[in-house]
């Protein structure tokens, strides 16, 4: 398996490697951004105020029947230069309203709150535009970027997967197959491709699968399974007058190992990085 295993594999290395030093503080947070602006202009106090209102709730109402969404205040805080921005309430605690909400605003030199319309956020880091009328309407759009966006990220991930596959198991092949006088040159095309197939097939079909497993260590193994099958079978089944059917299954299970291990934790060190920015 790809990058699914590979991350998950990786990860429970180096934290088994470094759990005694690791601490709940390191690492990127999630954040929630918006800019508040006041008939198109800036909002005139330097400091104001706002709240974060939790709506993923909802309650029947007794009279009509009808459901009606509930929010509650999730988090306050203090806003400085028509920007408001919100992380983490603690090291510990990394969350960021994941869903719906509304933001209340409050200019102390209007003496009003503002409550905006609900929205929804989904993202490790979201940013949003908040615009109060004055008269007394506010609306609140999100403006993420798409590489800050979960898709953006996703595809991101996925590329960074992709070269990092390809380099390592077809640097593996063309050793694997020197060493055993090979010829390797529509092996290595078929292996190119074969990445191509399998990688997505890792990445956005198989976590869609709704398999009754509950241990996640199984479902680990089962897509580890597959991978080395299906890439064995399809190098041998391309090239069958060039290599034996057992020798593919051999190359399939050493580049799976080598791009699952050195891979993963390539791709650690990338993603890391790329999210300090």
């Amino acid at each position: 398996m790809k990058i699914t295993s590979t991350y998950i594999i990786s990860t429970i290395l180096l934290i088994s490697l470094f759990s005694n030093i690791v601490s709940a503080d390191i690492g990127p947070k999630p954040t929630l951004n918006i800019d508040v602006f006041y008939n198109d202009q800036p909002i005139p106090d330097d400091v104001f105020y706002a709240k974060i209102l939790d709506c993923n709730s909802q309650s029947r109402n007794q009279v009509s029947g009808e459901w009606q969404t509930i929010c509650s205040e999730f988090r306050s805080g203090e806003c400085k230069k028509s920007k408001c921005n919100f992380e983490p309430a603690s090291s510990i605690n990394y969350k960021i309203p994941n869903g719906l909400f509304k933001l209340e605003v409050n200019i102390p030199s209007m003496n009003k709150a503002f409550t905006s319309n609900i929205i929804s956020t989904n993202n490790f880091n979201s940013n949003y535009r908040m615009d109060i009328n004055s008269d007394g309407s506010a609306k609140i759009v999100e403006n993420t970027s798409f590489f800050n966006r979960t898709e953006g990220i996703n595809l991101l991930n996925f590329t960074i997967a992709l070269i990092l596959t390809l380099i390592l198991e077809l640097m593996v092949a063309a050793i694997f197959l020197r060493r055993l006088k090979i010829p390797n040159k529509r092996i290595l095309t078929s292996i190119l491709v074969l990445n191509f197939i399998s990688l997505p097939i890792v990445w956005f079909i198989y976590p869609q699968t709704n398999l009754p497993i509950k241990s996640w260590e199984l479902i680990l193994l089962l897509a580890e399974i597959f991978i080395v099958v299906f890439e064995g079978y399809f190098i041998y089944y391309f090239n069958r007058e060039l290599i034996t059917l057992k020798k593919s299954f051999f190359l399939s299970i050493l580049m799976n190992i080598v791009s699952t291990l050195v891979g993963g934790f390539i791709y650690i060190l990338i993603t890391a990085m790329l999210m300090l920015f």
